[in-house]
């Protein structure tokens, strides 16, 4: 793999203690040290993240999650009005990702737009959008 898109949930297990994934998601990453991958994610699913690690862990944690993403080495996509239209169509359109939330859909969106086919996530409805999902 050469690129990695990072989802919300994949975050949330790296930097939130109790998550259920969060022991997988650890190991994953220490395994992602000994490759050269670039790394992808969203402002999207940045201000997703934050949010959420501000409410579990307090404003100091979501501090350092923005500097991880600013000093990480990440490749921060924006939503555009193309972006979030072909995210809305797939959730409206189309049946087979069902429960999906916006926040994926618009991943999957800048996957398709960046030729990114490897995500980091636990959240199963990936798998019916034509992408590789990690860890296996």
């Amino acid at each position: 793999m050469n690129t990695l898109f990072i989802n919300t949930d994949a975050f949330s297990a790296l930097n939130i203690y109790d998550h259920p994934h969060h022991g997988k998601a650890i190991a994953f990453v220490n395994d992602l040290f000994s490759q050269t991958v670039k790394l992808y994610t969203s402002h999207a699913v940045v201000t997703h993240v934050a949010e959420k690690i501000r409410r579990k862990q307090g404003y100091p944690k979501m501090l350092q999650f923005i500097n991880l993403i600013q000093t990480g080495g990440f490749s921060v996509l924006y939503e555009d009005e193309v972006v979030f239209e072909r995210a809305s169509k797939r959730l409206l359109e189309n049946k087979t990702v069902a429960k999906m939330r916006l926040v994926d859909a618009i991943v999957v969106e800048h996957m398709m737009m960046w030729g990114v086919k490897d995500v980091f996530t636990f959240r199963q409805e990936f798998k019916k959008c034509n992408v590789i999902t990690w860890p296996k």
